[in-house]
């Protein structure tokens, strides 16, 4: 009991605690001014916690718990948290599922949010969480009222009738007992079309008929409106709405109602029935001709009405006996009641009215006498009243006027403040009006307060702050030496002192916090540059790494961090000297000695990996594509930088080339012969001796294995056919004279065939029983062949030879010796043996064709360009070609390892 009197006694001191709800969620200020209550309080303060919840915790009552949090919002340490703050707490509620939880904040929110729709951003966070079902569980615990503002405030933002439908229908299943909810609920519903819950006539009377019952028939109006465009059909629901309609002031809508419905009981000689809703309209409608009518017809056709009539004769004769004995009263009345009303006309003077009081009715203690006494003298006090609240309402003028204007107009009005009026009945005090200069130190405390905590680098703050110190200068240099002997001036000059003292001391705070700002951020760039610095180095980048260290050594440095720094950057120094070096001999070829100096010179061997050097890649023949394993490209010649320690995957290409591929793992320069893309290629079995026979735009062309192929430029083999032999074929095979379309082909053991060029068919073997020695040769009229045994063989058109006498000879020696294996088809042919030249140059372009160590190399006339291949094991022959319409620089024939290709020496 004694602590519950504590607790009330001190509630006395704060007149008003409603802003500070069970729901309320209050916010820390400043934490500084709460040093009166206990460590455990200010713990329990969390800014997610409402007030109840606090209380909870602590095991105080709602009382107590109010009390102590309301005087750490007079001393300026908490708020109350905003409506966006308290949002946020109940979707992370709702989050939680701490459905309980959630609707307090929301409560709260409710109670604090602007008025109006709601932000469109916060319509969509909370129809998403009505679409979760987590706000509609938070709701359960909401009054109804709160929950109809909550509604109408979130439809008129979404506009959607159907979510609104939705909403109402929810709300009426959490609040079934709330009328309100049901009947918006009903009125949506009625609102859309096609329902199939719209309410019926039957739905829409009852509920008017609760709001009638519970004495508020004016809010079932617009569920009686919405029952006439139902047009109701029975007569009593015809009855019940125009009745409704007239008790909730809508007689113009009622009306029509009741008349079709007295009308209907006229004529059904219910005349009884109709006359007290025929009554009703004609009070709340006095100038409706049709109800009168209506109600006369009624009336006649009552029985009732007789005995109306009746009675009504029998009070009027006993009103006349009444009159006539109150006219003998009347007369010794009328004096008494004159002095009375004289008393009566005085009563807006209430000091005239109580002297004629006195004056006649000195003695008479009648109850009359006794109430126009009381009636004067609650005049009296309401004078007194309406002065002191005039004189209130003044001060309270002033009062925030002091709070608005400049310090010298604030005085102005302060020195120009009435005294109180003087109170005779009234016993009620005033307001000191000393008490308005205090006022003045308030009203800068606030605004300093406002300013919050101290901000770096904040101008707008510190403006403010100047112009506080401004107005504590201005205000006390408007004090007047009258106005010194005050005790609420010496608290105003001492709260202005205190205020000084608090912006000077804000003001080196401020500066402390920007200086050390500046030292974090300066410490934060150093170890941003260091970082940068170990990554550049890191990356082969010395130039980057050192210029991150010294752009460190130039700014503000700990000597401790300079001398950890300094060795660093000399050692870059020293690498980048190195560095240099190496590049001018790498630039000129000498990689080998160039990694030599980087190994000498550079101590710390994990650098030398990471060095970035120039090398060249050069190409046989120039303007090769060059693809990286990094994906760059480029074109030779050119040069490139890597790491020493890098490894790289290079991947050369160009029409009419085979690609390569190179891989290098440390700078050094390259000089890439490209193999040429043969236009023709045959993989024989065995070894091509023979010349390639031209045959229009074909080549025929056989090997020692015995095997016999057409060629077609670009395609390939057109045929191809095997011919049983152990030597093969060494000898190109020849034409018969006269444009015949066969060849005779002579194998080294000696059988003649004949084939067909169309198609590869074969004829024979004609067995010549002995070698050939020279041939086959031909000339207009014959093909001839030098057989080993001496004999010449002579063919004209079949397979069978004719064998020539002895000593006749169709070719010299020297003819017999320069086409020993058969004629050179037109072409330039060079055989390849031991010791003797390895170069061809074409008579007929001028190309030259030579073999090498790296291959074939193949250059035209002017030296600049050309081609190289592979050569496959031991070459056999190379042969030139003539220029023609398919090859205007001549073909190369090529024989070695790998059968026998054929190149176009420029790409077309």
């Amino acid at each position: 009991l004694l602590e519950y009197a504590r607790i009330c006694d001190e509630l006395e001191g704060f007149p008003d605690l409603s802003f500070l709800a069970p729901n309320s969620v209050p916010q820390w200020v400043n934490p500084t001014l709460a040093q009166s209550v206990s460590e455990i309080v200010r713990n329990q303060i969390d800014g997610r916690s409402t007030v109840q919840e606090i209380g909870d915790r602590l095991h105080w009552p709602i009382r107590q718990t109010r009390l102590t949090l309301a005087g750490l919002f007079q001393a300026g340490a908490l708020r109350l948290s905003t409506d966006q703050e308290l949002l946020a707490l109940t979707l992370q509620e709702m989050e939680m599922r701490q459905f309980a939880r959630a609707c307090q904040r929301l409560r709260a929110w409710i109670d604090v949010c602007p008025p109006g729709p709601l932000h469109p951003e916060v319509a969509q966070v909370l129809h998403e969480e009505w679409v979760s079902g987590r706000l509609t569980a938070s709701m359960r615990g909401m009054h109804p009222r709160e929950t109809r503002r909550f509604l109408r405030r979130f439809d008129a933002s979404l506009e959607n009738p159907t979510s609104a439908v939705h909403h109402w229908n929810e709300a009426v299943q959490i609040h079934p007992d709330d009328k309100l909810c049901r009947m918006h609920a009903m009125m949506l519903q009625y609102a859309e079309d096609n329902r199939a819950d719209r309410p019926t006539v039957r739905d829409l009377l009852a509920l008017a008929r609760v709001f009638k019952e519970d004495g508020s028939p004016r809010r079932g109006a617009p569920l009686l409106l919405i029952a006439v465009q139902k047009n109701p059909e029975g007569l009593g629901q015809k009855l019940e709405v125009g009745m409704g309609l007239l008790e909730a002031g809508e007689p113009e809508h009622g009306g029509p109602w009741i008349l079709a419905a007295t009308h209907s009981l006229v004529d059904r000689g219910q005349a009884d029935r109709a006359l007290v809703p025929l009554r009703a309209l004609i009070d709340a409608a006095p100038t409706s001709r049709e109800a009168k009518a209506l109600y006369s017809k009624a009336k006649r056709a009552s029985t009732q009405a007789k005995k109306f009539r009746r009675n009504l004769a029998v009070t009027a004769a006993i009103g006349v006996l009444a009159a006539g004995a109150a006219l003998v009263k009347m007369r010794s009345d009328q004096r008494w009641q004159d002095k009375y009303d004289e008393v009566q006309a005085l009563i807006d003077t209430p000091d005239a009215a109580l002297a004629a009081l006195r004056k006649h009715f000195k003695d008479d203690e009648s109850l009359v006498v006794m109430g126009l006494r009381q009636r004067i003298e609650k005049r009296q006090l309401d004078i007194e009243g309406e002065k002191r609240q005039d004189w209130l309402d003044a001060y309270k003028a002033v009062h925030d006027s002091v709070r608005t204007t400049p310090p010298d107009q604030a005085l102005d009005a302060i020195r120009a403040m009435p005294e109180p009026p003087r109170l005779l009945l009234l016993k009620a005090a005033f307001p000191p009006i000393t008490d308005l200069y205090l006022l003045l130190g308030e009203n800068l405390q606030e605004e300093l307060s406002e300013q919050g905590e101290v901000q770096a680098y904040s101008e707008a703050q510190a403006a403010a702050e100047q112009r506080l110190l401004e107005r504590c200068d201005a205000t006390e240099a408007a004090l007047l030496d009258s106005e010194q002997r005050y005790a609420q001036i010496k608290t105003l000059k001492a709260t202005l002192d205190s205020l000084r003292q608090t912006l000077a001391e804000r003001t080196q705070t401020r500066a402390d916090l920007e200086e050390l700002d500046r030292h974090h951020k300066n410490l934060a760039r150093q170890d941003e540059l260091r970082e940068m610095a170990v990554k550049a180095e890191e990356q082969g980048d010395y130039e980057r790494a050192l210029h991150f260290y010294q752009e460190i050594l130039g700014g503000e440095l700990d000597p401790r961090v300079r001398e950890f720094i300094q060795p660093q950057a000399e050692t870059l120094t020293s690498i980048l000297l190195a560095i240099d070096e190496a590049r001018d001999l790498a630039h000129a070829g000498e990689h080998e000695l160039a990694l030599a100096l980087l190994d000498e010179r550079i101590e710390n061997k994990e650098h030398l990996g990471r060095i970035i050097m120039p090398w060249k890649v050069e190409t046989f023949p120039t303007g090769v594509r060059v693809t990286t394993s990094k994906g760059k490209t480029y074109t030779t010649p050119f040069e490139i930088e890597t790491a020493t320690g890098e490894s790289l995957e290079l991947t050369f290409s160009s029409p009419g080339f085979l690609p390569e591929t190179r891989s290098v793992d440390r700078p050094q320069d390259l000089a890439i012969f490209l193999k040429r893309t043969p236009e023709n290629s045959w993989d024989s079995a065995g070894r091509v001796d023979a010349i390639p026979v031209p045959y229009q735009d074909d080549h025929i062309v056989v090997d020692r294995g015995g095997s016999i192929a057409r060629l077609k430029r670009g395609q390939g083999v057109v045929w191809s056919a095997t011919i049983p032999t152990l030597s093969g074929v060494a000898r190109a095979p020849v034409f018969f004279p006269r444009g015949s379309d066969k060849l005779l082909l002579v194998t080294e053991e000696g059988s003649a065939w004949l084939v067909h060029v169309a198609d590869g068919g074969l004829e024979g073997p004609w067995e010549l029983e002995s070698p050939p020695m020279v041939g086959p040769l031909v000339n207009s009229s014959a093909i001839h062949v030098l057989l080993a045994n001496g004999d010449w063989a002579q063919w004209k058109s079949s397979l069978q030879p004719k064998i020539l006498s002895k000593g006749t000879t169709p070719y010299d020696e020297e003819s017999c010796e320069a086409y020993r294996y058969g004629p050179p088809n037109g072409m330039q042919v060079l055989r390849s043996r031991v010791g003797e030249d390895t170069l061809l140059k074409s008579r007929f372009t001028g190309w030259t064709a030579s073999v090498t160590e790296d291959g074939l190399i193949v250059t035209p006339p002017d030296g600049k360009g050309g081609f190289s291949t592979q050569v496959e094991g031991d070459w056999t022959y190379m042969a030139w070609e003539p220029a023609g319409d398919t090859c205007p620089d001549g073909r190369l024939w090529l024989s070695d390892g790998k059968g026998l290709r054929s190149f176009i020496p420029r790409v077309q």
